[in-house]
Parts: structure tokens; C-alpha cells; sequence
């Protein structure tokens, strides 16, 4: 059976907190949600198999977020080689901070 590398996507301690849970991958900007401009986390799976560089993604927020427009739009779920090649991704990953 091929390798399942899972990487996630985490936000840095909060000041005078503890660390993330989990790896977190550096060299990326904090993902923002458009709609109420919360964090959102990024999960992807990937089966290196045969080369494969697309994974199976999925975005939401960090915390829950009843109030956000785009709530209708999220999870976003999907395979893709980036988090920002989903179905949606445009309409629901803000701008870099």
C-alpha cells in the first residue's frame, strides 16, 4: 500500500498561548474567509503514488462562524495540487494579510 502523507495547516500560538496542535507548515500565509474575515484551516491528504501531486483538501473555519455570508460555501472540499485550485476558492480565500 502507497504512503498517505497528511499535512495541515495551522495558525502560529496565540500570544501568551500555547502552540498550534498539530505540524504547522511554514512559508504560508494564514488563510482569511472573505465573508467575515476569519482564519480558516486547510487539511490535505495525498497519496504520493505514481507521482501524484494532488491531494484531498478541505478548508473551513477555525471556529465556528454563523454570521459569515459565505458560511452556504464552506466546507470546501476537493482534489487539487493547492489549496487556492478549489472549486470556490476564489470566491472564499481572502487576500493575503
Amino acid at each position: 500500500m502507497p504512503p498517505v502523507c497528511r499535512a495541515e495547516f495551522a495558525l502560529p500560538p496565540a500570544p501568551g498561548g500555547s502552540a498550534a496542535a498539530g505540524p504547522v507548515v511554514t512559508g504560508h500565509r494564514p488563510l482569511i474567509c472573505r465573508g467575515c474575515s476569519g482564519h480558516l484551516y486547510a487539511v490535505r491528504t495525498t497519496d504520493h503514488a505514481g507521482g501524484n501531486a494532488a491531494g484531498q483538501w478541505e478548508v473551513d473555519h477555525e471556529v465556528p462562524a454563523p454570521m459569515c455570508p459565505l458560511e452556504d460555501l464552506l466546507p470546501l472540499t476537493g482534489t487539487a495540487v493547492s489549496v487556492h485550485d478549489l472549486p470556490g476558492a476564489l470566491e472564499v480565500l481572502g487576500p493575503a494579510c
